[in-house]
């Protein structure tokens, strides 16, 4: 993200968020069975002092949503604009990551989405190559696009879902209904 942009951006705050009404802007990751997580997270973005926008923020409330399986596991992304603005195209890449203990994590499988636009964001898909292991589905590199203000904003998000842990010849599975620990 360039100076500009960063001394553009709306900073995250409670304050800020309840005024565009976003649902929440710290991430709420949640386990609800077994196989299943998501995470739900409000992007808030915008402007302050700009001299021909002025002072603005908006909101994107995202959803993250992950069912586990064998090998390839389905997702769905969610996202509306909290101002019902049709004028922003969202992009942005979601990686599969297998934990290696203490050091980085190594990308199994990547997307990227792009051009979802209007008030209702919807990408789904599926993503594989789990074995054995602890794994995390991230979030990152989001750019959104807001044409009524002709701006753009570059998001470096770290998003992670809780580990999980797979095993030979079973489904993929958050033990006890809860994350999984860091050495498998």
């Amino acid at each position: 993200m360039s100076s500009e942009e960063a001394a553009n951006l709306a900073p995250p705050s409670n304050a800020r968020a309840d005024s565009v009404g976003c649902y929440n802007s710290t991430p709420v990751r949640t386990i609800w069975a077994p196989s299943s997580s998501d995470i739900v997270y409000g992007v808030i973005y915008g402007q302050a002092n700009d001299p021909t926008n002025g002072s603005w923020s908006n909101c994107i409330d995202l959803t993250f949503t992950i069912g586990l399986q064998t090998d390839k596991h389905i997702f769905g992304l969610s996202a509306f604009s909290v101002l019902r603005n049709y004028n922003v195209d969202l992009s942005g890449g979601i990686t599969l990551e297998q934990m290696e203990g203490l050091l980085p994590s190594r990308t199994v499988d990547s997307t990227g989405y792009s051009n979802l636009s209007g008030d209702g964001f919807n990408f789904t898909g599926s993503m594989g190559g789990t074995h054995n292991g602890t794994y995390i589905f991230k979030l990152g590199n989001m750019k959104i696009q807001d044409y009524e203000r002709a701006h753009t904003f570059n998001l470096n998000l770290d998003l992670s879902t809780y580990r999980f842990l797979c095993t030979p010849g079973d489904s993929c599975r958050y033990p006890d209904g809860k994350e999984a620990p860091v050495f498998g």
